[in-house]
């Protein structure tokens, strides 16, 4: 289940792409999942994800696709948690970055 991290805390903070932390949340799982707005001169958007020791990964958006590519990222990722014990998750971890 997702949750906002830390109670919502580090809405309004920088994040780790220097930009504002608009959307923050964690899994009961292990998993974290966080947008920022004003990232870059054409940045708007950028959304950091990871599974807790396994993977952390950036993707870069419009103003446009952020929420629902934020969506998808969050139910992919939902999948992945319940996949940890499966002996390919190196690969499972490479096909959600190829597609993000």
């Amino acid at each position: 289940m997702w949750t906002l991290f830390d109670d919502g805390s580090t809405i309004g903070t920088k994040g780790s792409e220097d930009g504002v932390i608009i959307k923050d949340e964690e899994h009961n799982s292990g998993a974290r999942i966080t947008i920022e707005k004003e990232v870059g001169n054409s940045i708007p958007f950028a959304i950091t994800c990871g599974i807790y020791g396994l993977f952390v990964h950036t993707v870069y958006c419009s103003d446009s696709e952020v929420m629902t590519k934020y969506e998808s990222m969050k139910h992919d990722i939902d999948k992945l948690l319940k996949e940890l014990s499966n002996d390919n998750m190196s690969g499972l971890i490479d096909d959600f970055i190829n597609k993000y």
